[in-house]
């Protein structure tokens, strides 16, 4: 098996390597790291306004096309400069491109993939719990008083 790189594919890298050298250097990224209170929203809008968030999205939602090995590719370059920054791209373009790719209807697909795509939405994954009795929160168990006998929720302990 061959692991090497198609031309179409390192000429990729390559471009994404010299934006990200160009347009995102490590002085940069390091900077926007140290407000780790806010979203980095200049830093979305560039990887937008580069056509980033559109990569993986098919051309009939408005996005470019590309493989799981385009985006890999791409996160990879990204990751050069931007380490943990580049789930920016990622938790929107990715999993949450992704998700609405898979799992979405025609519909849902057809209203927010261009929007992700064209850098207009910001998702983010969620998760729930389906006990009837979690809150989702830590610490937040069920006291020992309540008797809960849904299947989700943890054995009750008894002192």
């Amino acid at each position: 098996m061959d692991f090497r790189l198609s031309d179409e594919q390192e000429m990729f890298r390559k471009s994404v390597r010299d934006y990200v050298n160009r347009e995102l250097p490590k002085s940069w990224a390091r900077e926007l790291e140290k407000d780790e209170h806010n979203f980095p929203h200049e830093l979305f809008g560039k990887l937008a306004a580069a056509g980033f968030h559109a990569i993986g999205i098919g051309e009939e939602y408005g996005g470019q096309g590309g493989d799981i090995m385009t985006q890999m590719l791409l996160a990879r370059e990204l990751a050069r400069s931007l380490a943990g920054l580049t789930w920016v791209w990622g938790i929107t373009s990715f999993a949450g491109g992704k998700s609405v790719g898979f799992y979405g209807s025609e519909e849902q697909k057809r209203r927010h993939l261009p929007a992700i795509a064209a850098g207009r939405e910001k998702w983010a994954p969620t998760w729930r719990t389906t006990s009837c009795c979690w809150s989702g929160r830590p610490g937040t168990w069920p006291s020992s008083t309540r008797a809960c006998r849904c299947s989700s929720c943890p054995p009750r302990r008894t002192a």
